[in-house]
C-alpha cells in the first residue's frame, strides 16, 4: 500500500513541477522538509498521548487524526482542480 502511494506521491509532485515550471531542488526540498515536520508533529502527538492512555489507543487516536488531515486535504485539491 506505501508503494502504491508513494507512486502517485510521486505523479503529483512530477506533474506539478512540469506545470508550474519551479526549480525541482526547492520545491521538493521544501515538500520534504514539511514532509519531515509534519512527521514529526504526528510523532510528537503520538508520544503525548502515550503518556497518557494505552499506545494502541493513542496509535488508532493519531491514525484517524492522519486520515481526517489527509481526506481534508484531498476534498481541498479536488475543489480547487
Amino acid at each position: 500500500i506505501a508503494a502504491v502511494l508513494g507512486v502517485f506521491h510521486g505523479w503529483y509532485f512530477s506533474l506539478f513541477l512540469i506545470n508550474s515550471g519551479y526549480p525541482a531542488a526547492p520545491v521538493l526540498a521544501g515538500a520534504a522538509a514539511t514532509e519531515c515536520l509534519i512527521a514529526g508533529l504526528f510523532a510528537l502527538g503520538l508520544w503525548r498521548l502515550s503518556r497518557v492512555i494505552p499506545i494502541t489507543r493513542a496509535a488508532q487516536g493519531m491514525a484517524g487524526l492522519l486520515v481526517v488531515v489527509g481526506l481534508g486535504w484531498f476534498f481541498v485539491r479536488l475543489r480547487n482542480g
